[in-house]
């Protein structure tokens, strides 16, 4: 098979290729990486393999066919001239690490045939302002978003796991937490500086240091059923006034969270019946 070529600024894929192999352009082991500006993958390509682009720091345009039904972990890793991406239908699974370090990165396109968000795909996407997740995607991976520039998320109703620090270090103002998750892990939203609001609908578990050093989280609304709050769920949050509850539950959460947080609890009035 005839090797990967970059003339010009323009990476060539071999003819006829389905799979790129693993570190077919990267800097690893292409002298020329920092050479590639821009590549039109073939819609003969069903693969990305992993490391494909890793390194290529000056990559600025890549044109993905909807062909491609697989991506593998790290493929454009520290691409940090990249703006923008449109993902294939199809596509199932954002790998781990795949868009890590693109620091430049402003809009990723995430088609609806996704349902799993891996570990740190898009972490240190300093430009990354807003992402939409879509509708079924059921799995966020641990540190995914983490060190964004996210100023909002939506999380979908199908979500049922949110991975550790999935969304640290962001710029996000408020979250919502759907039903469906059982657990925040440890350090989901930590570090977030302008996070002011947090609703939860539905976890048993709250990790340690879930909500840890968001100066600026003023109200958190919890749910009926939280059997356990790890440690140090709410420290260096200076600014919290108020932790909602539901009706009755004021006496349960006393018992589940420290005793400087105490005051801060209020009930909300009983739900109506219909």
């Amino acid at each position: 098979m005839a090797d990967y070529e970059i003339k010009n600024g323009i990476g060539i894929i071999p003819e006829g290729t389905t799979n790129m192999s693993s570190c077919a352009f990267s800097a690893k082991v292409n002298d020329n990486a920092l050479e590639l500006q821009s590549i039109c993958i073939p819609d003969s390509v069903q693969e990305i393999g992993s490391l494909a682009f890793e390194g290529c720091k000056n990559l600025v345009i890549v044109e993905i066919p909807y062909s491609v039904k697989k991506i593998w972990g790290s493929a454009f890793k520290y691409c940090e001239k990249l703006s923008e991406i449109k993902l294939p239908k199809g596509l199932e699974k954002i790998c781990d690490d795949t868009f890590y370090g693109c620091s430049s990165l402003i809009s990723v396109e995430i088609p609806e045939t996704v349902k799993s968000i891996g570990d740190h795909a898009f972490t240190s996407c300093k430009s990354m302002t807003a992402v939409t997740i879509p509708d079924g995607v059921t799995d966020i991976g641990k540190g995914a978003f983490a060190m964004t520039g996210l100023t909002s998320v939506i999380l979908p109703s199908a979500l049922t796991k949110l991975g550790t620090s999935a969304f640290s270090n962001t710029e996000i103002t408020a979250v919502e937490i759907p039903a469906g998750i059982k657990k925040i892990d440890f350090c989901t939203f930590a570090s977030c500086a302008n996070l002011k609001t947090v609703i939860l609908n539905g976890p048993s578990n709250i990790g340690a240091n879930a909500f840890e050093k968001c100066p600026s989280l003023e109200t958190v609304t919890l749910p009926a059923g939280i059997k356990d709050i790890g440690f140090d769920v709410f420290k260096g949050c200076t600014a919290l006034k108020t932790i909602y509850v539901p009706a009755k539950k004021a006496d349960y959460y006393k018992k589940r969270l420290p005793e400087e947080l105490h005051s801060l609890i209020v009930e909300l009035p009983a739900e109506k019946k219909k």
